[in-house]
């Protein structure tokens, strides 16, 4: 697929978890000899060469070749990564997608990039509900993911209540929730691995 740059739209790839259901580094894990977080990467390169990986171990992520940055908020898990992609981000927009879906396609990325309006939040509405670990936030989030954290209300979903959502169901792109498929125990890199074909 050709390059599709926006150019009000920056990314984070979310890599800061500690991993303690696989027991090692997920994001470094492989599937068709690639890692996690470069399928994730390849698929935002697709929309935007701002490109950032939120995580604590740098020196792991230097094939890549882009910025790393750590939670700027410790120990409430998945919304300190948001709350550091948006303080670093210099765009209107800032697509924030988890780092262990090597599933994650490029035509639905930019489905949802070229969704995007001010002050909205855009994202998946999968069979479980709203994916906000594969979202695209505008600025105004920031703000708002500062009184969660000041009220110590860490589930990410909460910032689906506080700004207009754009719901894009999984069901209008290509293979469905598979896209989605996330990987978070040794049973889970299996079922991955089997389907992609890997060994």
């Amino acid at each position: 697929m050709p390059v599709h740059h926006i150019n009000n739209i920056s990314a984070a790839i979310l890599a800061g978890g500690k991993s303690t259901r696989m027991g090692r580094n997920k994001a470094l894990l492989k599937i068709n000899g690639k890692s996690l977080i470069a399928h994730v990467y390849e698929a935002l390169k697709s929309l935007t060469k701002e490109i950032c990986i939120i995580g604590s171990s740098a020196e792991e992520y230097d094939f890549l070749n882009i910025p790393v940055f750590p939670d700027m908020i410790a120990s409430i898990g998945p919304l300190a990564g948001i709350y550091t992609a948006l303080s670093r981000s210099n765009k209107s927009h800032c697509f924030v997608v988890a780092c262990d879906m090597p599933f994650i396609s490029k035509k639905l990325l930019i489905k949802m990039a070229e969704n995007i309006k001010p002050q909205t939040i855009t994202t998946i509405r999968t069979t479980k509900g709203l994916e906000p670990l594969c979202s695209i936030y505008p600025g105004e989030a920031l703000a708002i993911t500062k009184k969660l954290v000041h009220k110590k209300q860490f589930r990410t979903s909460r910032l689906f209540d506080h700004l207009p959502t754009i719901e894009i169901p999984v069901t209008e792109v290509p293979f469905g929730d598979h896209v989605l498929f996330n990987i978070n125990t040794p049973d889970d890199l299996s079922d991955a691995l089997s389907q992609a074909g890997d060994s």
